[in-house]
Order: structure tokens, then sequence, then C-alpha cells
């Protein structure tokens, strides 16, 4: 595959990754792009959190704050379950 440009420079930020760099060598370009990256990511998560919330409100005719009420209990599940999967997760070598 050829890689030119930007996915040229991501692809040689994440090789690095691989090898175990230390942070204080990933400087200039590379921080850049992995904090556009790491934006980018969020900013998806959170439309996609936006649209379902809503979804759920129309589907299930509940109010705003019922709703919220629900995302919130939704939240603090999912913390509790990632935390109890990371458990389970041996460490990368």
């Amino acid at each position: 595959m050829n890689k030119k440009g930007p996915t040229k420079l991501v692809f040689e930020t994440f090789a690095g990754v691989t090898q175990q760099q230390n942070v204080d060598e990933i400087s200039g370009i590379r921080v850049i792009v992995l904090l556009f990256t790491g934006f980018f990511t969020s900013f998806g998560y959170f439309i996609w959190i936006i649209a379902t919330w809503g979804a759920y409100r129309d589907l299930n005719n509940a109010s705003r704050a019922r709703s919220f009420v629900a995302f919130i209990i939704s939240f603090v599940l999912f913390l509790l379950i990632s935390g109890m999967l990371l458990q389970l997760v041996p460490p990368a070598p």
C-alpha cells in the first residue's frame, strides 16, 4: 500500500508506538497528529452520544429529565463494567 502525505505521517506515528517509544521522544508534528486524532475521535463519540440520547427519548416518549437520569445511570454502569473488564485483560508486554 502506498502511503503519502498525512496518511504516511499517521502510520509512522503509530508504528513508533509499537516500539514503545518514550513520551519525551514524541514531539513536533507527531503530537499535533495525535491531538487531532484524539479530538476528532472524541468529537465523533460526543455526536454519537447526543444522537443516541435523542433516539432513546423519541422511542420511549421520555422527558429530557427522565432520559438524562437514564443516561447518567447507564454511564455509571458503563464505568463499573469497564473497570471489571480491565481487571480481566492482562497488561501489555
